[in-house]
């Protein structure tokens, strides 16, 4: 066996804490036709609840709301009495109900949540937003880039479709945009200036820069705070996870495909 290939077998797993944060709230504009929240949460459950895994996983849902608003929530089907109630239980499962009120504050729970957490430095986070459909091989993907050699410090999942010219969503302040394009397993990696407020960062990384990500400032902002700590961030191309937004999907893949199996059956078959 290669000697890097022996280190790389002697070194612990790799661990990933997903702090998903749900808002007690309607479906929103703008949605595919196709969406809701239960969707994506379930979507995410399959994503998690294989064998193999190649990365500890553990998720937390940080439900903001009332043990009452809990109760009528499509959430409170899927772990009840302390346990998940869904699939094969591949993976931890913990969940939180507090007050937030508004997403602002939520976000601030979220973040003091991770950082009272006494997680290893060499741990990863990834903060989620409720509105995100996944690749089902999302984390064997994300295990390929952190396990290379590619000095990533942030990572998005998410392909966002406003860097492409002559597609709809496109955002002309990237008409001159250049990226570094880099391979790691069989995934292409894009390095962008910004991305939406879901991502994926070291525990030593979010300890560095949580006072600018606790910051008022738009996700776009925030991301242009890293640039100037020369904080690189990276995308996969195509995209393992989209926002589920019309006209903002990552553009090259049929989503449908990732949708629980009646609900791609029945837009196959041109339903509604």
């Amino acid at each position: 066996m290669h000697m890097k290939n022996i280190l790389n077998f002697l070194r612990p797993r790799k661990k990933l804490h997903i702090f998903y944060k749900h808002i007690h709230s309607g479906v929103g504009k703008n949605r595919p036709d196709w969406f809701s929240h239960e969707i994506c949460f379930i979507n995410l459950l399959r994503s998690l609840d294989q064998k193999n895994l190649e990365l500890d996983v553990d998720l937390t849902v940080l439900f903001d709301g009332t043990p009452e608003s809990y109760e009528e929530n499509f959430i409170s089907r899927y772990y009840r009495d302390g346990a998940c109630n869904f699939g094969g239980n591949n993976f931890k499962f913990k969940l939180e109900i507090f007050k937030g009120g508004s997403q602002r504050l939520a976000g601030l729970h979220l973040l003091n949540k991770v950082r009272n957490m006494n997680y290893s430095l060499n741990d990863y986070v990834y903060i989620l937003e409720n509105d995100y459909l996944h690749d089902y091989s999302w984390v064997r993907h994300l295990n390929q880039l952190m396990s290379s050699d590619i000095p990533v410090d942030y990572i998005s999942l998410y392909d966002h479709p406003d860097k492409y010219p002559y597609r709809k969503g496109f955002h002309e302040s990237h008409v001159n945009l250049q990226s570094k394009i880099y391979v790691a397993g069989d995934r292409h990696w894009r390095s962008i200036p910004s991305t939406c407020y879901s991502f994926i960062v070291s525990v030593a990384k979010f300890n560095e820069d949580l006072e600018i990500l606790s910051s008022d400032r738009m996700d776009h902002q925030v991301f242009d705070e890293l640039a100037k700590k020369e904080r690189l961030l990276l995308s996969p191309i195509p995209s393992l996870a989209t926002h589920c937004m019309v006209n903002l999907l990552s553009p090259g893949i049929d989503w449908d495909q990732f949708l629980l199996p009646p609900i791609a059956s029945r837009l196959r078959e041109g339903g509604t």
